[in-house]
């Protein structure tokens, strides 16, 4: 029974369910929105939940045959022939419909959302995955539409600053991704050997602009944080929790994927502990 459970955590990717908290990231510096609002962002992240789950099992029909060849991917469900293509079909169709159910609970904006990234998985799955470099560009596109629908909850814009420290940042994360991803098997469904050293590239300069947008951000939106103390802080803790991942992949001492590496390392669970720690202090000193 634990066995069969763990198999379809496997198979629906929960482990990839921590993505999700990005519809929190509007609420980065109003934690007290999130205790006014904190039903809605719950059904906001299930349906995100369910609905990543969704198109995780399109990908994985989609990439069988190649998944069978990969050495971190060959131990996925479907791959493994422990879950039949029909089956993995009615479980998609399944977690869409409970995706939509929820969206439909918070908003119909909120479905809109929802109905636009599993279209935008689909058309990434079965054509815009296949360019490669350029494709970290689209992946980023799926954190960005959370962002959006976390907005969207709150009836808010988004500042123009978020969404573009957003799009590099996440575009950084996504090259990385592809880092390790190379650096486990030498070649990747779409990219080829001599793509590793152009990534090498990317991923720090776009991990450097990210920083220096949040920065901006920061400073050009002065009543989000109570101190220069705390921005610089905050800034800190992410230029040195980049650089250590960055050398971790660099190093090639990540053998995993990144997500599950994340999950699973102690330091990295150190910085985000501090950056708790920081948060709810500005928080404390904005409503004295």
């Amino acid at each position: 029974m634990i066995n069969n459970f763990l198999k379809f955590l496997k198979l629906i990717r929960a482990h990839h369910y921590v993505k999700n908290l990005i519809i929190f990231l509007p609420l980065l510096f109003q934690l007290d929105l999130l205790i006014l609002e904190y039903k809605l962002f719950f059904y906001g992240f299930l349906s995100f939940c369910f609905v990543a789950s969704a198109g995780y099992l399109i990908n994985d029909i989609h990439d069988v045959n190649f998944d069978k060849l990969h050495p971190l991917k060959k131990d996925r469900p479907i791959a493994k022939n422990e879950i039949s293509i029909l089956s993995a079909y009615i479980t998609s169709f399944l977690f869409l419909t409970l995706s939509f159910y929820t969206a439909f609970l918070i908003s119909i904006s909120f479905f809109y959302y929802i109905f636009i990234y599993f279209s935008y998985s689909i058309i990434y799955t079965f054509f815009l995955k296949k360019i490669s470099i350029i494709d970290i560009i689209f992946l980023s596109g799926f954190y960005c539409i959370r962002i959006f629908s976390g907005a969207e909850i709150l009836n808010q814009s988004i500042s123009s600053w978020l969404v573009f420290f957003s799009f590099i940042f996440f575009s950084y994360l996504c090259s990385a991704k592809r880092l390790v991803d190379l650096n486990s098997s030498n070649k990747s469904l779409y990219y080829e050997k001599a793509d590793h050293q152009l990534l090498k590239v990317i991923a720090p300069i776009l991990m450097l602009m990210s920083i220096l947008i949040f920065f901006s951000y920061l400073v050009f939106n002065a009543q989000l944080i109570h101190s220069v103390i705390i921005g610089y802080s905050i800034i800190l803790i992410l230029v040195v929790w980049n650089f250590y991942l960055l050398k971790k992949i660099f190093r090639n001492e990540i053998n995993v994927d990144i997500v599950i590496f994340v999950l699973k390392d102690k330091v990295t669970y150190i910085f985000i502990f501090l950056f708790l720690i920081i948060l709810g202090f500005n928080f404390q000193l904005q409503i004295r």
